[in-house]
């Protein structure tokens, strides 16, 4: 009973370490989001529920399209370093829903490098390697900031965005 009692805690900071980071990574890209969760429902541990390109209120033009869509690639692949920084041998699994975002994005709104030949080709995956990169070091820098939002997170299971960057206003 103590055991698993333990390892669903575990489980649940990993996931809020996870969660914080795509939320970290959005904060300091100023993307918009609606909720950041690790309350588990049918088909997920955690969530980061954010605007997509087109429906974000903010944009105006197809360049913040582009922008948004590629900030939104970042923010998909921050949650596995983050993950990381609570558990080092977290597993890739635990990210492959975040992959399939990233290649649904960059399909739907046309994320890619200025030459390639065709889609998922060597050009297209090392652009979207050079954005995981990205995205881990932005988690790196603010690895203080995930560490406190994903205790604050676990404590408090669900946070707006505004509630996120109340808590986080001092540390930024």
């Amino acid at each position: 009973m103590t055991v698993k009692l333990k390892s669903r805690k575990t489980e649940s900071l990993s996931t809020a370490f996870h969660e914080a980071g795509h939320a970290v990574v959005a904060v300091v890209l100023c993307m918009p989001f609606k909720l950041l969760s690790i309350k588990p429902d049918k088909d997920f541990l955690g969530k980061l529920r954010h605007w997509s390109p087109c429906a974000n209120p903010g944009i105006q033009s197809v360049k913040d399209i582009n922008r948004h869509a590629r900030n939104s690639i970042m923010v998909a692949f921050a949650g596995l370093p983050a993950e990381r920084l609570f558990n080092p041998n977290a597993n890739e699994a635990a990210a492959l829903t975040d992959e399939e975002n990233v290649l649904h994005i960059s399909k739907e709104y046309g994320v890619l490098p200025r030459y390639f030949e065709y889609f998922g080709d060597e050009y297209h995956l090392r652009y979207l390697e050079r954005l995981r990169k990205q995205a881990k070091k932005l988690v790196v820098e603010h690895s203080c900031k995930v560490e406190l939002l994903a205790k604050e997170l676990q404590r408090r299971i669900e946070m707006t965005q505004d509630e996120v960057l109340s808590f986080l206003d001092p540390f930024l």
